[in-house]
């Protein structure tokens, strides 16, 4: 991509935020914008975020992800995004001038649904700094414990990321029971087609205490 494409595509990512935001009212961090060769993509495919704690699952998730790519017929991503404010996105370098264009309007798209998701824009929008200290301190960590001691523990969180709730709940047992059992009954009248609560249906046979 030449100094004119790029030029060009400064001007139309000028014209997309303002469709974006004027005329279809959608509400956008902004976003920083990057071009980046097929490595560099590996690169934060593997590590997600840049500044992300070094760890030996980053180098093999790098070279899984380059393995298949220099081996196989599977493309790379037009384009990866980061959740955070500015919001970061990363642009294929290969991507066609045309293609370009449109990456650019999706990722507003995607920046947009980031802003104002319920969920999403509970997340750290200042993520990126945030793991920038996190690894900073995993090297003094590194220097005083030993590199092992910290491997240890970063891999004790990554078996662990995948197994709590990122929904906080005060949920009673109570509460929880009802619920369920609320669930449960819904199912029982669904068997029965759409008036399944006007027969055939007693209410010792509903309301049966469920086990959790």
């Amino acid at each position: 991509m030449n100094k004119n494409e790029l030029r060009r595509l400064i001007k139309i990512e000028e014209r997309i935020q303002e469709i974006v935001t004027d005329d279809l009212g959608l509400t956008c961090y902004p976003i920083e914008f990057d071009i980046v060769p097929a490595q560099k993509m590996l690169e934060i495919m593997a590590y997600h975020i840049p500044t992300n704690i070094s760890n030996w699952k980053k180098g093999r998730d790098y070279e899984r992800e380059r393995t298949i790519y220099e081996h196989s017929s599977r493309g790379l991503p037009y384009e990866v995004v980061i959740n955070a404010n500015p919001a970061k996105a990363y642009l294929m370098r290969n991507n066609k001038f045309a293609v370009q264009c449109l990456v650019m309007a999706h990722v507003y798209g995607h920046v947009a649904f980031f802003a104002t998701n319920k969920y999403f824009r509970r997340s750290r929008q200042d993520i990126v700094g945030i793991m920038y200290e996190a690894s900073k301190r995993a090297l003094k960590y590194e220097h005083r414990f030993g590199m092992d001691e910290v491997e240890k523990t970063v891999d004790a969180g990554h078996a662990l990321q995948h197994h709590s709730s990122p929904f906080v709940s005060n949920e009673t047992n109570d509460e929880k029971r009802k619920r369920i059992f609320e669930q449960e009954k819904r199912k029982f009248h669904a068997k029965g087609g759409q008036f399944a609560d006007l027969y055939g249906t007693s209410k010792k046979e509903i309301n049966e205490d469920i086990e959790l």
